[in-house]
């Protein structure tokens, strides 16, 4: 729609968000632990894939050839995923509630109705977020990576806090690293084949930087003998999300 930084800001400040905001609260209400050696093999591919923007990104443009670059990124992704799935073979089926085929139809409108909402609202946030830039008179990626980017990254918000007072915060954490990978390798990847996505020298210098330093502090928390996020980690994660957040408008009100 015209609107590249909206497509940069959105898949880079969901990173942002989902890792300083959303696992910091989580882990604010119930303290993580996570041991298994796949978590820490998805957070080093989480930060291998956002280095991988940063390089790619360097010429400030991600090029059609990058988003074909990254949607093989992210096919390599998904098989790796399967097949680790497949060689662990850790689920019980008996643990599995398998639904009736009779409630087959009620699941695919209920797919339908969801995908046409996530449609229309990915229109009405491109459009009115652009809107709200102009009328504030702020940088359009400074509205993408706050505004934008924290309402796409609701869905990891609900799941987060759900999954925290059930006294399961491992779920959100997991659910988290793959939604980052995606939303560097499938987001810009496939936004960038349908127009090439300039890179500002803020991505490059703060907006990367920062999604990299709080995937090392994840990876670092879960490889120390304890394997624990802590409230203590979490709240430095958060304050730091809110100095970020406070750097954002200033640079949009300069």
């Amino acid at each position: 729609s015209g609107s590249p930084d909206t497509a940069v800001g959105n898949a880079v400040g969901s990173t942002v968000a989902n890792m300083g905001l959303i696992l910091a609260l989580a882990a604010l209400i119930h303290p993580i632990v996570i041991k298994t050696r796949s978590f820490r093999i998805n957070t080093v591919l989480m930060l291998a894939t956002a280095a991988l923007i940063w390089i790619l990104g360097r010429d400030r443009i991600l090029s059609a050839g990058d988003g074909a670059l990254l949607l093989v990124v992210t096919l390599a992704y998904l098989v790796y995923q399967y097949w680790t799935a497949k060689r662990g073979g850790q689920t019980a089926a008996e643990d599995i509630v398998q639904p009736s085929r009779a409630d087959l139809p009620k699941h695919v409108g209920l797919f339908l109705l969801g995908a046409v909402m996530v449609v229309v609202g990915s229109r009405l946030t491109v459009t009115h977020g652009v809107k709200l830039a102009e009328l504030l008179g702020v940088p359009e990626i400074v509205i993408a990576l706050t505004l934008v980017s924290v309402g796409t990254s609701l869905p990891e918000l609900v799941t987060a806090i759900t999954s925290a007072r059930k006294g399961h915060p491992d779920l959100s954490a997991g659910n988290i690293l793959g939604a980052n990978i995606l939303d560097f390798a499938w987001v810009l990847g496939g936004a960038a084949l349908a127009s090439p996505l300039p890179i500002q020298e803020q991505t490059l210098q703060m907006d990367l930087p920062v999604s990299f330093l709080f995937g090392l502090v994840i990876l670092i928390a879960f490889s120390l003998p304890r394997h624990r996020m802590g409230r203590g980690v979490a709240f430095g994660m958060l304050a730091a999300y809110v100095l970020y957040v406070v750097r954002l408008v200033q640079l949009g009100s300069l």
